[in-house]
Order: C-alpha cells, then structure tokens, then sequence
C-alpha cells in the first residue's frame, strides 16, 4: 500500500488527470517550423523580386510588353485610353516583310464587331467609342489569318 509520500514522490505524468506541457520537447519542432517557414518566405520574395524585374523590362519597352517577342512577325499596343468613353487609338506594328495584316475587335461572346486592314509598319486605328456599345472587347492582330497578338478595351460612356 502507498502512502502519502510515495505519491508525492511519483511523477506526476504518471498521475491520470493531470496534463502539462514539456517545453524542452516542444522547442524544437517550433523551430523547425520556423525555419519552414522562413524558406517559404524567401521563396516567395525571390517569386515577388523576379516579376517585379519582369515589370521594368515590360514598362521600359513602352508598354509593348511581351509582344516584343512577336516582333518579328508585329504586335499590338494597348489601346489609350482604356477604358475609353469618347475616342480611343489602337497603335499597332507590322514589319515590310508580312504578308495580307487585319485587325478584328471581337466581343466578349468572340462575335466580330469589325474589320480593319492593318497596312505595314507603324499605323494606328482612331475607333469613336459611339461606333461601338458600352462593354469590354477584344482586338486581335492577324497575319495571313493566323492570330498575332490580342489585346483588350473597355467601352464606357
């Protein structure tokens, strides 16, 4: 039979009913969380540090930009304004050596509204946001009626 003191003496994880913590344990698996979660973070600035350079390259090349890698074949500029609610100027390249260039805005269905012949070198199309009804379209650039590049505006009054 136990006495008082043999109780006392007793660990008290032995003892049901009573519940605690052992820190000394504890502390290393907080930090290995820690350190998982710090290789997360710097994972994640690199991620953030490398668009961030990806967005000078595209803003230093004038807005054009991943389809300077088309260049060779043409690109599209954005539209300015956009969103437009009077006029706005679709800006677009072609080199001498294309063949037959359109530009087709489409709405958001993929219905063409219309048709513009895009001729070579540097041109520009002038759209009076009255020709066409409120609503987001795409513009799109062919050559010998495959798709170059696409671009997209907002109508708005």
């Amino acid at each position: 039979m136990e006495t008082p003191a043999d109780v006392q003496q007793k660990d008290t994880s032995e003892i049901p009913g009573i519940k605690g913590i052992n820190y000394t344990e504890l502390i290393p698996i907080l930090i290995k969380g820690m350190q998982e979660q710090q290789t997360q973070i710097l994972e994640q600035q690199k991620q953030i540090n490398d668009l961030q350079a990806l967005m000078q390259t595209i803003t230093k090349q004038g807005g054009q930009g991943l389809s300077t890698t088309l260049s060779a074949n043409g690109y599209l500029k954005q539209n300015v304004p956009n969103p437009a609610n009077n006029n706005t100027v679709i800006s677009y390249y072609l080199p001498n050596n294309v063949g037959y260039s359109q530009i087709k805005i489409t709405d958001i269905k993929g219905s063409i509204i219309k048709t513009f012949n895009a001729a070579k070198g540097e041109g520009q199309i002038n759209l009076r946001s009255s020709e066409l009804p409120l609503g987001t379209y795409n513009y799109t650039l062919y050559v010998n009626n495959k798709t170059l590049d696409t671009k997209q505006m907002v109508i708005t009054k």
